[in-house]
């Protein structure tokens, strides 16, 4: 498959990038700064570009089969409008150049999560992660609005471990306030969606 990925720098895109080029897919990396990406692979493209130039997009949409989002806000304090803005320019290219997956990273907790959530976690989500989740929580409403072929992945507590581990998955999954996943968990999950028609138009939760 050919994918278009956003967010590539970022220490999931980073894994989500390596996982998709260890499968054999062939990856196009949409970058503000491609000196960001180091890793050179004969499947790889490094595409300099703005997510707010929907234009940029759809150039690089070209003999694209699947779109994969991992951006995220590293901000608890501030909106990051930029990547709601962004969004809207991708869904836009996607919608012009009659390109349909997607496959979107939010967060567990947001939107209809919260209520799989765990005391503890409430407590959390409401607080310090108030404002990045309000933010997730408008681009979701931009993805399930969208003619696309989404999913969205919200994955429970990340963990730097190195290995995939062994996870659960499902639409209304109840985590417990320490379930965790790995971030490489989350990228094996993220590439097997590239071929698969299993969760699409679907908001699951992915955890231990």
């Amino acid at each position: 498959m050919n994918i278009l990925l956003f967010g590539a720098t970022g220490d999931m895109g980073q894994l989500v990038l390596r996982t998709a080029l260890k499968a054999d897919h062939k990856v196009k990396a949409f970058v503000r700064n491609p000196a960001g990406i180091t890793l050179e692979d004969k499947n790889l493209i490094v595409v300099k570009g703005n997510i707010t130039d929907t234009k940029s997009i759809e150039s690089a949409l070209s003999k694209v089969d699947v779109v994969i989002s991992t951006l995220g806000s590293k901000s608890f304090t501030k909106h990051d409008t930029i990547l709601i803005e962004g969004l809207r320019h991708i869904l836009e290219a996607m919608q012009n150049s009659s390109v349909k997956r997607l496959i979107f990273i939010s967060a567990f907790g947001v939107g209809e999560t919260y209520r799989e959530a765990g005391f503890i976690s409430k407590i959390l989500f409401s607080t310090l992660l108030r404002i990045p989740y309000a933010d997730k929580l408008e681009q979701e409403k931009l993805v399930k609005g969208s003619k696309t072929d989404w999913t969205l992945i919200h994955p429970a507590r990340l963990t730097t471990d190195p290995s995939v581990g062994k996870y659960k998955v499902g639409e209304h999954l109840h985590l417990s306030s320490n379930s965790t996943i790995s971030r490489a968990g989350v990228a094996d999950f993220i590439v097997k969606q590239v071929d698969s028609k299993e969760f699409i138009k679907q908001s699951v939760t992915i955890g231990s």
